[in-house]
């Protein structure tokens, strides 16, 4: 049978040529279906190597993530883990797998996750718990587990499947725990410092509204803390204090740290002397947020002070009073001892007295002239006392002013049976120019002891 091409149709015709015709058109389909099979194996051992490359780095990804990896089933059995979570934990991964998740678990913590753990299963979002790990060591490490449980089933060991899986990651957040209950001590540390210190500690949010105050400024003011929290500072004072205190509030941003005497009113109407120590908050992007103070009563001390200045000036009144009656005194003193120094001075005068005579006359009018010069002293310790004492110099003779102190020095040591000897030194100069009854004050107090 012989055949020709019709329209791309092959018509077959009886004959041997026939037969030829058509071992070749089955030669051409059999190389172009070869072809098609090379090319679908190429295909394959291309995706089967792309799989290759994709389960290797979700291999590495898995296992070197810098978080922990671990997939239970229903009944809370480890099927899989990462080398991160058998790094935290000290643990091979063989030694986990298989084996119970809450056995990894801190004691305390096994009932919170069984309780949990279920909902994990009942819809297909994340959920979290914060748990404690206990290491192969016996430590605790603070975890977030997040959990997830997957649409799709999940394949294990051995190809067998399963349904109910759920899987976790585990971060370790033990330093920021640690961090966290570190500030939760200093807090309440500062809250009971605050609470039991004597000064008064008033805190104001960033609207400066009353945020918080302590037992000891409820107290001074005899409000209660409710009574004054969401009130502003200046609801406590008056018209003229409240300026005082928009002064202070208008440099929250300028000056952080500030200190300043205000007048508050208390509820019964007292006014209270106080003194702020106050100081600005800031956020961490700079922006104000809030302020607050210790207040310190300032009643005993203003209390104190004031007594301090009627004190002052009851002694400045004595004073006067004193320098007003030593005056006095010395007038009454100088007017006879004037006459017993007149008299001295006339009989001095008189020719018919002997020199022994004359000798004694001498030493009265030079104790008169002691004595006055006590009274002048006494003049002077007043003005000392009120600063106005002032010096007067002048050009004495030495020789002659130190006869005078010997023989007045003398006369005292005689009635004290004692024997007083002076000399004068060779290089004694003849004169100086020095306020001489300062000079004489000094001499008479030193030989005198």
């Amino acid at each position: 049978m012989d055949g020709v091409i019709d329209g791309g149709s092959i018509v077959k015709h009886d004959g041997p040529l026939s037969l030829v015709h058509d071992l070749q058109v089955h030669k051409i389909e059999l190389q172009m279906q070869n072809e098609q099979l090379q090319a679908s194996q190429q295909q394959l051992l291309t995706a089967n190597e792309q799989l290759k490359r994709s389960r290797e780095n979700f291999y590495r990804l898995y296992h070197d993530a810098p978080v922990g990896y671990v997939t239970l089933d229903s009944k809370g059995l480890v099927l899989q883990a990462n080398n991160y979570l058998a790094e935290m934990t000290g643990y091979d991964l063989h030694e986990m797998e298989g084996k119970y998740f809450v056995t990894f678990l801190d004691p305390d913590d096994h009932a919170q996750f069984r309780y949990r753990f279920p909902a994990f299963f009942k819809q297909p979002v994340n959920k979290a718990m914060e748990l404690r790990l206990t290491t192969a060591s016996g430590d605790s490490r603070y975890v977030l587990l997040r959990g997830r449980a997957p649409q799709t089933a999940w394949h294990g060991k051995g190809d067998e499947t399963r349904n109910n899986i759920v899987h976790f990651t585990l971060t370790d957040i033990t330093e920021s725990k640690l961090a966290h209950r570190h500030l939760e001590r200093e807090r309440q540390r500062f809250e009971d410092m605050i609470a039991v210190t004597s000064e008064g500690f008033w805190m104001l949010d960033v609207k400066l509204r009353t945020i918080k105050v302590n037992a000891a400024l409820s107290k001074m003011l005899g409000y209660s803390a409710n009574e004054m929290l969401g009130h502003y500072p200046w609801e406590f004072t008056d018209a003229a204090n409240t300026e005082v205190f928009r002064e202070q509030i208008s440099k929250l941003e300028q000056v952080k740290n500030r200190s300043y005497e205000i007048e508050l009113l208390a509820k019964d109407g007292r006014v209270v002397p106080t003194f702020f120590s106050a100081a600005t908050l800031f956020t961490p992007s700079g922006k104000v947020d809030g302020t607050f103070a210790f207040v310190t009563d300032m009643t005993t001390r203003k209390d104190y002070e004031q007594r301090l200045i009627q004190a002052q000036h009851k002694a400045e009144a004595a004073n006067r009073a004193k320098s007003a009656f030593l005056a006095n005194m010395s007038h009454e003193l100088r007017t006879p001892l004037n006459a017993i120094l007149g008299y001295a001075q006339i009989m001095q005068a008189d020719v018919s007295l002997n020199s022994s005579q004359q000798r004694d006359i001498q030493a009265i009018r030079r104790s008169g002239d002691y004595l006055l010069t006590l009274i002048g002293d006494l003049l002077d310790l007043a003005k000392v006392e009120s600063g106005h004492l002032e010096l007067f110099s002048e050009t004495i003779n030495l020789v002659s002013f130190f006869n005078e102190i010997n023989e007045l020095c003398g006369v005292r040591a005689m009635s004290k049976g004692l024997k007083f000897c002076y000399q004068a030194a060779p290089n004694l100069p003849t004169s100086i120019s020095i306020d001489g009854k300062r000079l004489r004050q000094i001499c008479i107090n030193l030989l005198s002891n």
